[in-house]
């Protein structure tokens, strides 16, 4: 049989069992305090970190005392050393007297406090000021929040004083870029050549001369290949497209003279220059000027043929004809010259004109003549062949100003024949007045005009005694 268990044995065995849940529930109450004072050590670290360590100044308001908590980033913000010293003061002790607006600052706050009543949070730009006075742009998010049924008040502020600058000389930047982007579209509609945008082989956008010049208005334009518009064939674009896909794709300018065509099937000459540009969603694209160049073409040419005429004229005279500079250097020199002072043409390049004076302190006085008077007509002058043979040679010149500066156009007229001819006759006559004069005859010789008038006599000597003169 068992232990007969008495009353006081039961009595003993549930107080020894009371004992051990109270033991149980203090190790258990025991634990829990300590896990909630190492709960609440974590808390004020984290409230450490988070609050009073953050970066980002924080301050708390209660609406009906003024500021009641800030953390170090708020007082360095300020410019204050301990929290004290703003602690009870209102916000609007450290904001500017006027807003962005010009309203006053407790003005633009009692529409915040409103929006605040109806939201509980609001973000705006607010004009703050430190204890300096210095006053600062602020960036200030500010919300509401509820202890113990008593409305609080939390915000952060930042000092984005330099982010305004850069948003206002964005924002500016922008502006400019706008009012650049107009003019450059005003001055783009309204330039004097034909300009015109393409993109991928297409018209995207021509300017007025362009319409103007291809015959077309913009409808009918834009949107349309190039191939189909300007080029009289489609091997006429192809070889124009070989020429400046690669200057275009190399970031090279394309410049050149092309023949291309109007909407009625007229042909004109353009002076055309692209340069690639990169336009969003197109591979290719690129900005064109055209200058019709075909009255100047037609000139030039009209000019060529006149010069070539001129040319011709100059190179055929029988009278040398040569143009040159201050400095002595020919510019052109016809054939007759060349002859006539033994130049080849290709030496032309290579000689001075004052080498073909047998004298030069001669050149110099009639070049003198020349600068005084612009021009001198048959001047009579030694020139020497490139073989030292000598010339006699009427001169005339004139000074010409061109473009490029001033020069000297003569002409020489060859005289040393005559001249030798001239000398020969005189020379003739000396001998012959000599013999009549030494002959023992009465002669005489007469030069009458149509009326008998006379215009020269030779007498000799024997002849004026014979009529009773002392001289002939």
């Amino acid at each position: 049989m068992g232990e007969r268990r008495t009353p006081e044995h039961l009595g003993q065995e549930a107080s020894s069992q009371e004992v051990t849940e109270l033991r149980a529930r203090l190790a258990a109450s025991e634990a829990a305090r300590q896990k909630a004072e190492a709960s609440l050590a974590r808390s004020a670290e984290y409230n450490r970190r988070v609050y009073q360590d953050s970066p980002v100044p924080l301050v708390i308001i209660d609406p009906a005392i003024g500021i009641v908590d800030c953390n170090q980033a708020a007082l360095k913000l300020y410019g204050f050393d301990k929290r004290e010293q703003i602690l009870g003061r209102s916000p609007y002790e450290f904001s500017a007297p006027v807003q962005y607006d010009g309203a006053e600052s407790t003005y633009a706050g009692d529409e915040i406090n409103r929006l605040i009543a109806e939201h509980g949070i609001a973000n705006f730009m607010w004009r703050a000021q430190r204890v300096t006075g210095e006053i600062f742009d602020a960036e200030v998010h500010l919300m509401a929040f509820d202890v113990g049924g008593r409305i609080m008040l939390r915000f952060s502020i930042e000092d984005v004083t330099d982010k305004q600058r850069a948003r206002q000389e964005i924002e500016r930047q922008q502006r400019e870029i706008a009012k650049l982007l107009e003019e450059q579209q005003v001055i783009f509609e309204n330039a004097p050549l034909a300009m015109c945008y393409t993109a991928d082989g297409v018209i995207l956008r021509p300017n007025k001369r362009f319409c103007a010049a291809i015959g077309l208005g913009r409808e009918g334009l834009v949107g349309r290949a190039v191939s189909s518009v300007l080029f009289a064939s489609p091997e006429s674009y192809a070889a124009f497209a070989a020429m400046a896909a690669p200057l275009l794709s190399a970031g090279r300018e394309v410049r050149a003279e092309w023949q291309f065509r109007r909407a009625d099937g007229s042909p004109f000459i353009a002076m055309v220059s692209g340069q690639g540009i990169r336009l969003p969603g197109y591979e290719r694209s690129a900005v064109w000027v055209y200058e019709d160049i075909s009255e100047r073409k037609r000139l030039e040419c009209d000019r060529q043929e006149n010069e070539d005429r001129l040319r011709r004229i100059l190179e055929n005279s029988p009278v040398g004809v040569v143009i040159g500079n201050q400095e002595g250097r020919l510019i052109f020199a016809n054939r007759a010259h060349g002859e006539m002072l033994g130049i080849a043409p290709e030496d032309l390049a290579t000689h001075r004109a004052g080498s073909s004076w047998a004298n030069p302190a001669e050149r110099e006085v009639f070049l003198a003549r020349l600068q005084r008077e612009g021009s001198v007509s048959n001047y009579q002058a030694e020139f020497v062949r490139r073989d030292g043979t000598p010339r006699t040679v009427l001169l005339s010149s004139i000074l010409l100003d061109f473009s490029d500066g001033r020069y000297h156009v003569s002409w020489l007229y060859d005289i040393t024949e005559r001249k030798q001819a001239e000398e020969r006759v005189a020379r003739s006559e000396e001998r012959l007045n000599l013999a009549l004069q030494g002959a023992n005859l009465g002669l005489y010789d007469w030069q009458l005009d149509g009326d008998g008038v006379i215009l020269k006599s030779t007498i000799t000597p024997i002849w004026a005694q014979m009529l009773g003169y002392t001289k002939p």
